[in-house]
């Protein structure tokens, strides 16, 4: 996904990204269900979870 390859690149070594998803279902709010990234694509992305909180 070339959207974090870039964050990669442009972030400082040991720097954090914070991301606010939506469950990849239609809701009332939030961007198209297409455009929204998974936990799971993050982490094979050399990305890590450190915190997660589900807000229903």
């Amino acid at each position: 996904m070339s959207m974090l390859n870039e964050i990669k690149r442009i972030l400082k070594v040991n720097g954090k990204l914070l991301t606010i998803e939506f469950h990849k279902e239609k809701t009332p709010m939030g961007p198209l269900v297409d455009h929204r990234i998974s936990e799971e694509i993050c982490n094979s992305n050399d990305f890590k979870t450190i915190d997660k909180k589900i807000l229903s």
